[in-house]
């Protein structure tokens, strides 16, 4: 299902960051990792993806303000706000610029259905 795609990963929790490049890495997927809001930026700025998986609360940047100005030049790429915060919290998430969110702890079946649905 990832197979090929090029995913971003935005997130700051090295555990979160090493289980999700491992798994992505093991269905074919091209990982590449930001560890805070404004790396991602840069990477998203320089690189094309097929999609972004973004932590919410980081350093430096957070995931709200890197992806506020990642929709300022570009609209198309998917990015899912991966968050412990509650269901009703997350929905918010969309006036931000974010496609959709998922819930932390991430089950990597459930994620990759989720990613399934843009990429």
């Amino acid at each position: 299902m990832v197979n090929g795609l090029r995913i971003l990963i935005a997130d700051d929790a090295v555990t979160t960051i090493e289980i999700l490049q491992f798994l992505f890495e093991q269905e074919g997927a091209l990982v590449t990792v930001a560890e805070n809001g404004e790396v991602a930026l840069n990477f998203v700025r320089a690189n094309q993806f097929d999609i972004v998986l973004m932590d919410i609360q980081m350093p430096v940047c957070d995931g709200i303000q890197a992806t506020k100005q990642i929709r300022e030049f570009n609209t198309q790429i998917p990015i899912i706000a991966v968050t412990a915060a509650s269901e009703s919290e997350a929905q918010e998430f969309e006036k931000f610029g974010f496609n959709d969110f998922f819930q932390k702890p991430v089950d990597f079946a459930l994620l990759q259905e989720k990613i399934g649905q843009y990429a």
